[in-house]
């Protein structure tokens, strides 16, 4: 994974061995008993998915990515945190909206 993509190979190995690690700690304390979920953890888990997904969906369908090729460093930062900032209110708003 890490040769053909390069360094976003090395983070998505990185990323899927600590979910792994997690999926298999998680395991484990439910299986000991150690570790009781709350009623409330199905339904912040659904929305946190829904509203990541939404987020998802949104910048993938509006931002592209050969524009920043053309852009210049100042434009590069101004760009990125704009989308940060559109990303994260989409978010936001997905996660009040299903509350």
């Amino acid at each position: 994974m890490v040769f053909p993509l390069a360094h976003a190979g090395l983070a998505l190995a990185t990323s899927l061995g600590a979910f792994f690690n997690a999926a298999l700690l998680l395991k484990k304390l439910l299986k000991d008993k150690v570790y009781q979920p709350a009623t409330g953890w199905l339904l912040f888990f659904s929305r946190v998915l829904l509203a990541s997904a939404a987020m998802t969906a949104a910048l993938y369908y509006w931002v592209d990515a050969s524009w920043w090729a053309a852009w210049s460093s100042t434009e590069r930062v101004i760009h990125l945190l704009k989308w940060i900032v559109i990303g994260m209110s989409i978010y936001v708003a997905t996660c009040y909206s299903l509350a």
